[in-house]
């Protein structure tokens, strides 16, 4: 393994030591050793998208993978955060939208929901089910 140092400027009676360089690809910033970076705009030529930190042609039209941490298909979106990882199996839960009762929504179906409070006409209260039915406390 190559290990690459950065040199510093420093006064005549200073002592510094070298540090380690390493590059991150995604800290939108173009370090040493790379040609673009994933999360910085426009750094390739026009045809070519950044993918893992080199320009390469744009061909694919959609994410290769979903679960590598990397945008690729020069969209801006990564992993589960793009659409085309919607079927994917590691990313599929995100975009279910199975009704839940107590998920702080009142969706079709439920006539209220009761994570979200006074969401019945008093004295009504709303059930587990997501109905509303009369308190029988008060």
């Amino acid at each position: 393994m190559k290990t690459e140092f950065v040199t510093q400027t420093y006064t005549e009676n200073e002592e510094v030591q070298a540090q380690p360089y390493n590059p991150q690809c995604g800290n939108q910033q173009i370090d040493y050793g790379e040609q673009c970076d994933t999360k910085a705009v426009n750094t390739c030529p026009p045809g070519q998208v950044c993918q893992h930190c080199n320009c390469v042609m744009e061909q694919q039209q959609t994410e290769l993978s979903c679960e590598d941490g990397f945008d690729n298909d020069g969209d801006e979106r990564v992993d589960c955060d793009d659409e085309d990882c919607r079927t994917h199996s590691s990313c599929a839960w995100l975009y279910e939208t199975t009704q839940q009762c107590g998920d702080g929504n009142t969706q079709p179906g439920e006539e209220c929901d009761f994570a979200i409070p006074d969401s019945c006409e008093n004295p009504l209260i709303c059930s587990k089910d997501c109905t509303c039915e009369a308190n029988i406390f008060n």
